[in-house]
């Protein structure tokens, strides 16, 4: 009976151990590096950098930081939507939308819509801000839940700011005092998204991934903002984030341009 027993048994313990090959591996990639640069676009380097407003002030940069809560490398995802209400009662109203919408979209007269959404593949963070003067990229500290990378067609970057921190001195326009300290501490709830060609992660390949985002903040951050009407004894300080100053400055940062690359 030993020999029987062999005999059934190999087959299924090579199978076995094919099996356990593939889940260690094959089908994933890694993401190798993961690099992140946000720059303030700024006359002058690091500790001497300069923005004109729109309403004559000049701003010198002293520090300019933003905190990343998070950074996601994600894909597209579908799934299919009944249309809400009865067919039968909304016959006629469905028809009317129907001949309206067909030229736009084919599909539109379907039961079923597609709802499409975004998924996470990995969300990187960040131990420390990252400052936006230093004009270089910052890597990863943080890959959630690894840095491996499952078969998926990965096609754009989300990312998430909670925080933007200034320091530096303002000067011109109608300052009573002709030079006043600037602070800004200003939490944020800003998402950036940058789409990039479809990438696709198989089996056979790759190995390896290398992930490049790249946020440039315009000159312009400041514009609008009345200096000052907000000068307190030679001071400056925007931290109420419903002031019209904080909202001119998070609308602006939710406006700077974002560009990722996955090679």
């Amino acid at each position: 009976m030993t020999p029987v027993f062999e005999s059934r048994c190999w087959p299924c313990l090579v199978l076995a151990l094919a099996g356990c090959a593939v889940d260690r591996g094959r089908g994933f990639a890694k993401l190798e590096t993961a690099n992140l640069e946000v720059s303030l676009e700024a006359r002058g380097d690091t500790g001497d950098a300069e923005l004109l407003t729109d309403l004559g002030y000049e701003i010198n940069v002293e520090r300019a930081t933003v905190r990343v809560g998070r950074w996601e490398l994600q894909e597209a995802i579908s799934q299919a939507r009944e249309v809400e209400g009865d067919a039968h009662d909304h016959g006629e109203e469905a028809h009317e939308h129907d001949e309206k919408a067909r030229d736009h979209d084919e599909d539109e007269h379907d039961e079923h819509a597609a709802v499409q959404g975004y998924a996470a593949l990995v969300t990187l963070g960040f131990d420390a801000a990252i400052s936006l003067t230093a004009h270089h990229a910052v890597a990863a500290d943080r890959y959630d839940p690894s840095p491996e990378l499952a078969r998926s067609s990965p096609e754009r970057v989300l990312l998430g700011l909670e925080r933007f921190e200034f320091d530096g001195t303002v000067s011109g326009g109608d300052l009573a005092s002709g030079v006043a300290a600037l602070t800004v501490e200003l939490p944020l709830d800003t998402e950036l998204v940058a789409s990039f060609e479809t990438f696709a992660i198989a089996q056979d390949g790759p190995e390896s991934v290398r992930l490049e985002t790249t946020v440039s903040v315009h000159e312009s951050l400041f514009d609008g903002i009345d200096f000052a009407a907000l000068e307190v004894k030679s001071r400056v300080l925007i931290e109420d984030p419903y002031a019209p100053a904080a909202l001119a400055l998070t609308t602006a940062l939710a406006g700077s341009e974002t560009r990722a690359d996955l090679k």
